[in-house]
């Protein structure tokens, strides 16, 4: 850190050393930041005058000034004042070294310095010096466009470090993963990952940033720290995974997710968003929303087709008869495995792919007239004493050894009836 001054000459020399350094090439103070400057300085010297050190306050502002001066143009346009939010207090570590290498690659010395962090997170000096390998390691990994991005060319594993943060700027050109870095706290703003991002276990991040981009997979499991996710998030080419995120009480408006939407033993959500889309949706473990399933059920018959969901997986549901609505309108896949208490299904249940009702102990009967398009799991429904006469299956039925005798028969008459497509497998 500079000396502060103490005395009126001091003062004088300081103000002149900043407003010179004002009058470089592409370097503006605002009149609002000369001004502060100007009031800092006033009351420097009246303390000096009357023998009195400067305040810490004071002195800090003073090397913020001299650190804001010597930012990039572009750093200095994005944050035009001064304030320890954007001006760290590490000024110790600032070298002219890493001032240096800063300036060469068009960023800040703050961005240098946790590339330095990020790299010796994955260091191993055998054959050469740390600084070699550090900046050997830095050059394999990353390009440097200019006005402080910071480009990853290849995927980034970075999974079980000791890391608490990542450098400003940072785009990803492959996958970035960071499974198991518990002293995670944040991610960077403006992150850009192309194709996956792994968070998962990352158990010290409490939110993401608001302009977060991912173009591949999401991996959030086990983030158990997670409150929130931004507004307007987008997973456009992947899925997203939030399995035993419990401190998430909501989801953003919006969300769209163009395959899997996991959500399992997320204990915290009560409710679906508005304009939720999603492929696939894994509803299972997650009690407040099974506390709160008339609600919950409702929204998705009324928008399960804006929704775009081809597959519903309720397992493990509390559901009892009436719960389910008729008419549901599934395109794909519906999952009730395990919901014990159902002892029938409701009256025009279309399933175009997959109804899978293994584990149904309490479901006595099938509705006639139920077609399913593609395979059917009727594992452990013990409580099935029979099956009905227009039962339709397109592919295979699947059954279990347990199950009643005259179910079994059913299946073989509708089999040579041709009302079942595939074969018939006992597990």
């Amino acid at each position: 850190m500079s000396k502060t001054p103490n005395t009126q000459s001091d003062n004088q020399n300081f103000l002149s050393d900043i407003l010179g350094e004002a009058g470089k090439p592409k370097v503006k103070l605002t009149p609002e930041i000369e001004q502060e400057i100007r009031e800092h300085l006033a009351e420097a010297q009246a303390r000096a005058e009357r023998g009195e050190p400067m305040t810490r306050e004071t002195a800090e502002f003073m090397e913020n000034v001299r650190l804001w001066v010597g930012m990039p143009e572009w750093w200095r346009q994005k944050n035009p004042t001064i304030n320890q939010t954007t001006l760290r207090k590490d000024w110790n570590m600032l070298t002219p070294e890493v001032r240096t290498e800063a300036k060469t690659r068009d960023i800040t010395p703050w961005q240098w310095l946790d590339l330095l962090y990020v790299a010796e997170s994955l260091a191993n000096y055998d054959r050469m010096s740390k600084e070699q390998y550090l900046k050997q390691r830095l050059d394999k990994t990353f390009e440097f466009p200019g006005r402080g991005e910071i480009v990853a060319k290849e995927t980034l594993n970075l999974e079980y470090r000791n890391l608490t943060h990542l450098p400003d700027g940072l785009k990803i050109k492959r996958d970035l993963w960071l499974e198991g870095c518990k002293n995670l706290t944040s991610l960077p703003e403006g992150l850009e990952v192309e194709y996956e991002l792994n968070l998962r276990d990352c158990s010290g991040l409490t939110h993401l940033p608001k302009e977060l981009k991912v173009g591949g997979d999401f991996y959030l499991d086990g983030c158990t720290g997670l409150t929130e996710l931004p507004e307007g998030l987008k997973v456009e080419n992947g899925l997203l995974n939030l399995n035993k995120c419990k401190s998430l009480t909501r989801l953003p408006k919006g969300l769209e997710v163009e395959r899997e939407l996991f959500l399992v033993d997320c204990t915290g959500l009560t409710e679906l968003p508005e304009n939720l889309k999603a492929n696939f949706l894994f509803l299972k473990g997650c009690v407040g929303l099974q506390q709160n399933k008339t609600k919950v059920l409702r929204h998705l018959s009324e928008n399960i087709k804006n929704m775009g969901v081809s597959m519903l997986n309720l397992a493990d549901w509390p559901l009892e008869d009436g719960d389910l609505p008729e008419n549901l309108g599934m395109k794909g896949e519906l999952v009730l495995g395990g919901c014990t208490k159902l002892t029938k299904l409701p009256k025009g249940l279309g399933v175009p792919f997959h109804l899978n009702l293994y584990g149904c102990t309490g479901l006595t009967e099938l509705p006639d007239g139920l077609k399913v398009e593609n395979n059917l799991n009727l594992v452990d429904c013990t409580g099935l004493t029979w099956l009905p006469e227009g039962l339709e299956v397109g592919k295979d039925l699947y059954l279990s050894k347990n199950l009643h005798e005259q179910v079994k028969k059913d299946a073989e008459r509708l089999k040579k009836e041709g009302k079942i497509k595939g074969k018939i497998y006992y597990q």
